[in-house]
């Protein structure tokens, strides 16, 4: 991947100026886009492929199982809507039913945008994939000074820089879970917030962060390091990194109803309301669905310090505008929500470069078998012949009540985007099932299937132990004679054997890669879950046996 050319920072240009004060960045969309009609609200769209009908009564059959409140489902065959749905409520109390064109909370597929912003900047000569981070942020400081010089643009965007998991979770999301019921039982309601990328910064040098090893030598996902890499394309830009979003991506593709600010989604019709489920609420029976019984959370609000990692509000609809440039080479071509009756917005309009596009979906690093990470994305190869680009994010950072997914099959010319109002272990189940229509298969077809492995029984033992991350990730891995048992959250979970020292965890219908890593002497000092290294923890120190009492002596004395 060759760098691009650097240049400095510039000054806003006069029309960017006057763009903004027309109704730019994060405040003001049209009105138009507040009234869509009839057939919109009532979630209908076009003249859907053969299987649409099977694919409604399979997504809906999957909602009401996984006790989603609401999903909205659209697609696109050759850039033409084929697809666009709303399947349950938008707002449960009120009775207002999804549609295509329902506002949701989008999680990390905000990611995705933040790497388009590098790249559109790496294009015009700004900046340079290979730059050191450092020198765009000065302030930044980690533990280890030498590597915290080498870490780059490149590895902020796969998730390879180093930085680990941060205790500053809860208060980098705290302005955005303020109020949610789940949050407020795990205390990051109540955290003092990180209310900037600035404010990041400073905390990172303060706490002394240690990476978790040289840059690019682990995967890790990182919140931070998409948070400054929204401050990288602010100052660069010179530009507050929202605004630069809507000025180059939102709105040459015409996504009218996608906004960083919940101040401004609240002026518009058919916005989602967020649920989010309680662990108390969370019965043995239901551990291999979603959450039972969800309850209302707050309506969602911004964290600025992480913006550019996931605090995106947008719809089906929309998000099938950005999908469509991942199958096109860059070129905004999607044809949906005809309801303003004029032509398409967007269409024609270059996005990306081809070769950007090119650098954005190719596997950077890798995951599990057949899954790796681009930029923003994953990236998945070999599915019956076909390269599956996208995202699923099923637990946000941000408002509790949100999953969301979007998958592109460029070979075959179909995207989909799926969006819901409640946290589920299956995001992506139904844009998934949009793929596996196009291509004939059974619709619950899975994306990854793990290969059959053996582990000796004596080897067992290495893995056993506590697990535990800065950032409250704690699993705790038991060895059993029926083989590994994981804890995390309260359940319970079998794991089986599919390679050496790498295991999938089944978690509810779904399996979870999982990978344990060893350290030079071959002691393992960590396992890759959920896409993050989370260090063993310590064994605790064994209490000292009592003294054992004396027993009398049955000798006689003297």
């Amino acid at each position: 991947m060759p760098p691009g050319r650097r240049g400095a920072p510039t000054d806003r240009s006069a029309r960017t100026r006057a763009d903004l004060a027309q109704g730019g960045g994060t405040a003001r969309r049209p009105a138009s886009a507040d009234r869509p009609d009839a057939r919109a609200r009532a979630g209908a769209g076009p003249a859907g492929p053969p299987w649409a009908e099977a694919l409604s009564a399979h997504v809906e059959a999957e909602r009401r199982r996984r006790h989603i409140p609401g999903l909205a489902l659209a697609a696109t065959q050759d850039g033409r809507e084929s697809f666009a749905q709303g399947f349950g409520l938008r707002d449960r109390e009120a009775g207002l039913p999804v549609t295509p064109d329902t506002v949701f909370g989008v999680g990390s597929i905000a990611k995705a945008f933040t790497c388009v912003a590098i790249l559109q900047l790496a294009e015009r000569g700004k900046l340079a994939l290979l730059d050191p981070v450092a020198r765009y942020l000065p302030e930044f400081r980690t533990a280890d000074p030498d590597w915290t010089k080498r870490m780059t643009i490149h590895h902020f965007m796969t998730h390879t820089s180093g930085l680990p998991p941060l205790p500053a979770v809860d208060r980098l999301a705290a302005p955005g879970v303020a109020g949610d019921p789940k949050a407020a039982s795990e205390g990051a309601a109540t955290a003092p917030p990180i209310a900037t990328p600035e404010e990041l910064l400073a905390f990172i040098a303060s706490e002394g962060v240690e990476p978790l090893g040289e840059p690019g030598r682990y995967f890790s996902y990182s919140n931070a390091a998409y948070a400054l890499l929204g401050l990288v394309v602010a100052r660069v830009a010179d530009l507050p990194y929202e605004d630069y979003v809507f000025l180059r991506i939102l709105r040459p593709l015409g996504m009218e109803r996608t906004t960083f600010s919940p101040e401004a989604a609240s002026g518009w019709e058919d916005v989602a309301v967020p649920y989010a489920g309680t662990r108390a609420e969370k019965g043995r029976a239901e551990r291999s669905s979603a959450r039972a019984q969800p309850v209302a959370a707050r309506a969602f609000r911004p964290a600025p310090a992480l913006s550019a990692a996931g605090f995106l509000l947008s719809t089906a609809r929309d998000l099938l505008r950005f999908a469509d440039i991942f199958r096109t080479g860059g070129v905004g071509r999607a044809e949906v929500g005809r309801r303003l009756g004029r032509a398409p917005a967007g269409a024609g309009r270059r996005i990306l470069t081809g070769e950007s596009v090119r650098r954005m979906t190719h596997p950077h690093a890798a995951l599990a078998p057949g899954l790796a990470y681009g930029y923003g994305l994953t990236v998945h190869r070999g599915y019956h012949g076909l390269t599956l680009v996208g995202y699923a994010d099923g637990h946000a950072v941000g408002p509790s009540g949100q999953a969301a997914a979007f998958e592109v099959a460029p070979e075959i010319g179909v995207a989909a985007v799926e969006l819901a109002n409640l946290p589920h272990p299956s995001p992506g189940f139904a844009a998934h099932a949009v793929v596996n229509g196009a291509l004939g298969l059974p619709l619950d077809a899975r994306r990854l299937a793990f290969p059959e492995a053996t582990c000796p029984a004596e080897r067992l033992s290495d893995y056993a132990g506590r697990f535990a991350a800065a950032d409250g990730v704690v699993v705790r891995v038991d060895a059993t004679r029926a083989g590994l048992r994981f804890e995390v959250e309260g359940e319970r979970l079998r794991a089986r054997p599919v390679a050496p020292d790498a295991f999938a965890v089944r978690r509810g219908e779904e399996e979870v890669y999982a990978r344990f890593l060893r350290d030079e002497a071959g002691r393992i000092f960590a396992l890759h879950w959920g896409f993050r290294i989370v260090p063993r923890a310590p064994a605790p120190p064994r209490a000292p046996r009592p003294a054992a009492k004396a027993r009398p002596s049955s000798r006689p004395q003297g």
